[in-house]
């Protein structure tokens, strides 16, 4: 991966109000998405060459980026398959492949070591990258822009919009 120069190429702010003032009824997002916008334009460059976008605290969900999401869930996937249990029977703990190898030996090129590693889960980053197919960042990128374009979550019933509806309002009422 080559170490690219990190620069903040503009910067933009939306309107400061008070508490319940003019602006309480503008949503954080919108908001935070005028910002963004005005300083995109402001830089001059395309929307596409921005890695990432640090905001204050209109709303702090927003910080971050959606590749560093990507790269979370990856990491998160793969140690959730690596907690699930490992299998510990003669078999898996393969001592006389040890035994046979000794202890500067190499296991990797054994019959046994493939049929096995062939049963475990692998992250999809780590895969990629070891195929030299795409670094990280690229991986979480491509992985990012396939789930914006592919992915269209289903309408939640309206029992569980209900149920959504008085937990907000009970939370906002105290």
């Amino acid at each position: 991966m080559e170490i690219q120069d990190v620069v903040i190429v503009s910067a933009c702010r939306t309107a400061i109000g008070k508490f319940l003032g003019s602006l309480k009824d503008v949503p954080a997002r919108d908001l935070a998405i005028a910002a963004g916008k005005g300083a995109i334009e402001r830089a001059g460059i395309s929307a596409e060459d921005i890695d990432e976008i640090s905001m204050g605290q209109c709303l702090p969900g927003m910080q971050g980026s959606l590749q560093i999401i990507a790269i979370a869930n990856d990491i998160l996937g793969f140690l959730r398959a690596a907690t699930r249990g490992v299998e510990v029977n003669d078999e898996t703990l393969a001592l006389d492949v040890i035994k046979m190898v000794g202890p500067k030996g190499h296991y990797l090129n054994l019959p046994h070591t493939r049929e096995h590693l062939r049963k475990l889960e692998f992250s999809e980053m780590v895969l990629a990258s070891l195929g030299n197919q795409v670094d990280a960042i690229q991986f979480a990128r491509e992985k990012t822009d396939w789930i914006l374009d592919n992915h269209f979550p289903q309408p939640l019933e309206e029992n569980q919009q209900r149920e959504l509806k008085r937990i907000i309002q009970t939370a906002e009422s105290r």
